[in-house]
C-alpha cells in the first residue's frame, strides 16, 4: 500500500489531502485502510501533521514528508 494514498487509487494527489482534511473536520469517515495510509508519519494517529506531510510531498519537499510515497506491506 502506498503511504499517503488516502483514497486508494494508487497515486498521491491533492484529493488525498482534501479527503483527509474532511475526515479531520468530521465531514466524512475513513476506512481502516485509508486511516493507515493517511498516517504518514506512522505515529498511530491521523492528524493535521499528516496533512502537512502529504502537502510537503506534493510540493516536492520530500525531506519533510514523513513516509509519504513509500510502500508498506504492513498496511
Amino acid at each position: 500500500m502506498l503511504i499517503g494514498d488516502v483514497d486508494g487509487d494508487g497515486a498521491i494527489k491533492i484529493v488525498d489531502v482534501t479527503l483527509l482534511q474532511k475526515a479531520l473536520a468530521q465531514i466524512t469517515t475513513l476506512s481502516s485502510r485509508s486511516r493507515k495510509a493517511a498516517d504518514v508519519n506512522c505515529d498511530g494517529k491521523v492528524t493535521v501533521q499528516d496533512v502537512t506531510f502529504i502537502q510537503s510531498y506534493l510540493a516536492d519537499y520530500t525531506d519533510r514528508s514523513g513516509y509519504c510515497g513509500q510502500y508498506s506491506d504492513n498496511l
